[in-house]
């Protein structure tokens, strides 16, 4: 009797013991969900937009100007209108930055902008397409046509010095250092013409005139547009490397 009244007390005790093991489990169960709450769907979309939009600002930072294009090799008559309407045919262009540069002088090369992907596939196919006597060159707005306008820019603030030399571009494709000198004699003393480039690509056909001094060398830009065979030449003042 006595043997059975104390295992009755002895189960009371591992029960009761058991008991408050399982209460006190559950009170810290409790106290770490209400301090440490599991994430809610707002919040894992929260989290998501947040590597989303890391991921969207790295990709703008590759692709910084993604619906732009470079035009180069410009006609220095062509004007703002005259190459909206060339483009127009491939969507809504925008000219992003005007033909004239800080200087107000012409730039040969302009940055536009299409709405869309397939509206800048259809400008890039004009590649090399003439327009107004100059063949087009055509590529993705990048950091190299940057550095162009850059050059541009740091050879317009040269031409504050004086040279003797003048580079003269848009030859006639049959013209050669004969022909030159001939135009430029009546200007001054010429002391020697050097013709460079491709032969056959006229666009890519230019000369140096050199003249006994820089007078005569600043007159001659009186010839910017003066017609040889037939094209009109551009002149300007040669600031760069002294090629004879």
């Amino acid at each position: 009797m006595l043997t059975t009244r104390f295992m009755s007390l002895l189960e009371k005790r591992i029960l009761l013991g058991h008991i408050l093991k399982v209460s006190l489990w559950s009170s810290s169960v409790m106290r770490f969900s209400t301090t440490n709450p599991p994430p809610t769907q707002s919040s894992k979309d929260q989290l998501n937009m947040k590597w989303i939009n890391k991921k969207n600002q790295k990709n703008l930072a590759l692709q910084s100007h993604p619906l732009e294009i470079y035009v180069g090799n410009l006609s220095f008559d062509a004007k703002d209108q005259d190459i909206i309407d060339f483009f127009s045919k491939c969507g809504n262009p925008q000219i992003k930055e005007t033909l004239l540069n800080k200087l107000g002088k012409k730039k040969s090369f302009v940055f536009i902008k299409f709405d869309n992907e397939k509206e800048v596939n259809e400008a890039l196919a004009l590649h090399g397409t003439i327009f107004m006597g100059r063949k087009l060159r055509i590529n993705r707005a990048d950091d190299a046509a940057k550095i162009e306008e850059k050059r541009e820019e740091i050879i317009n603030k040269n031409k504050q010095k004086q040279t003797n030399v003048i580079f003269v571009w848009n030859l006639p494709e049959k013209a050669n250092e004969d022909d030159i000198m001939d135009v430029f004699t009546a200007v001054g003393a010429v002391d020697q013409v050097k013709i460079q480039g491709s032969p056959g690509k006229q666009d890519k056909r230019f000369a140096f005139v050199e003249f006994l001094n820089n007078e005569d060398a600043e007159k001659a830009l009186a010839y910017n547009d003066f017609k040889l065979n037939g094209q009109k030449l551009k002149v300007d003042l040669a600031f760069s490397k002294n090629p004879f």
